[in-house]
């Protein structure tokens, strides 16, 4: 699998027309923040039949968003006859945000394609814009936002609880791509390479009892930690927060890696993993790098803040102790000392108990790291991950 690129509603290489016929509207579970709105039923001859157009390298392009009731759209590519779109509005499949209205595959990569879609009837709801890209487009890969499914080979899994879920609709809409990722172990985690000059991780955050948190690095520096929930959240079991950015770095153009780990999982909380987006700079290709694991997070979270002050505790009362005893001897060996018959001076070198060294007990946190390694995630595909059927709206 490659990654694809991905292109907001409000991305300037899409045009929308005529402009008062489209309204961009807040989103909070929708990519990027907003979402298009048209409807097809106001256009009129003087002002004209609502549009979109996008051009690109490529080998297909789908459109995602929410389908409107009644929606109906015609399309041309490359200037052919038009063609009527055949849009999915498939009722049980209705989701708030990442459902696919339309798309087109099999086209020719090495072609500079231009499709123009018109709204002939009913509301158009336009999320983001994915596009199989041309793996040498002439213009390359910087500035393009490329978007990594969780299920991408690009994202090294390590760890023994990572699942994924197939097909992914939620009360909040519709994962996106193949799958989801889970896993509600503390220490599991995972690493992606990458050549560009921002990185930004995506996931799902659903409102259940307990805590939730993560660290990441980026080439082995200070881990950031992050906490989405600290156990003070409203619970509300049914309510899911779609396109949820986990994290968002800019970093100096060039080769790097990211490193994930969960830090810590309580209740019913789990760590949920999208997709994840970088990007592109002159230097960037569908074919990615390896991620180079440099980092010395701590995955034992086992070991509590509270179990670490008490070990501290503990090793100074054992200090202490061994100092008191310490002291009596060295106020015993100041008394004669008869071995073999010989009496001995004080602080001689063969006194045996001077030769005898106080063992002082020291308190050591437990070092149960997990060792890196790169397995494939273990991806269950399951059909009941549906929480609930939910409205067309967002």
């Amino acid at each position: 699998m490659t990654p694809s690129i991905i292109l907001d509603n409000i991305d300037t290489t899409i045009t929308y027309g005529p402009s008062q016929l489209w309204k961009i509207h807040p989103g909070d579970s929708t990519f990027g923040g907003t979402y298009s709105v048209c409807n097809g039923s106001q256009a009129n001859s003087s002002i004209g039949t609502p549009f979109l157009s996008y051009s690109f390298y490529g080998s297909g392009i789908d459109i995602y968003g929410n389908p409107g009731k009644g929606l109906k759209m015609n399309y041309t590519l490359d200037n052919s006859s038009t063609q009527q779109g055949l849009v999915n509005t498939t009722r049980s499949q209705s989701v708030n945000t990442g459902f696919r209205l339309w798309g087109l595959k099999g086209l020719d990569n090495s072609t500079y394609h231009t499709v123009n879609l018109t709204i002939t009837a009913g509301e158009a709801v336009i999320d983001y814009i994915v596009v199989n890209p041309s793996p040498n487009p002439p213009y390359g890969f910087s500035e393009e936002t490329l978007i990594y499914d969780s299920s991408d080979i690009a994202i090294h899994y390590s760890g023994e609880s990572w699942s994924g879920v197939a097909g992914g609709s939620f009360a909040g809409g519709k994962a996106y791509g193949t799958f989801a990722s889970v896993t509600n172990k503390p220490g599991d985690k995972f690493a992606i390479g990458f050549v560009g000059s921002e990185i930004s991780v995506y996931g799902l955050l659903n409102y259940q009892r307990g805590k939730l948190g993560y660290e990441y690095t980026i080439d082995g520096r200070t881990p950031t930690l992050v906490m989405p929930f600290t156990g003070s959240q409203a619970i509300n079991a049914s309510k899911w927060d779609m396109n949820y950015k986990l994290l968002e770095q800019s970093v100096e153009p060039g080769r790097h890696t990211l490193e994930l780990t969960i830090y810590q999982v309580t209740g019913s909380q789990a760590f949920w993993l999208d997709y994840i987006t970088i990007t592109g700079i002159n230097s960037t290709t569908l074919a990615g790098v390896d991620p180079i694991v440099t980092s010395s997070i701590n995955t034992n979270k086992s070991f509590s803040s509270k179990a670490l002050a008490g070990a501290i505790v503990g090793g100074i009362i054992a200090l202490c102790l061994a100092f008191t005893v310490w002291r009596l001897i060295v106020r015993r060996s100041r008394k004669k000392v008869i071995v073999d018959g010989n009496i001995l001076p004080p602080y001689s070198r063969s006194d045996p108990i001077r030769n005898t060294a106080p063992v002082i007990p020291t308190a050591q946190a437990r070092d149960t790291k997990l060792p890196w390694s790169l397995p494939s995630a273990r991806l269950v595909a399951s059909d009941n991950t549906s929480t609930g059927r939910c409205s067309t709206t967002f």
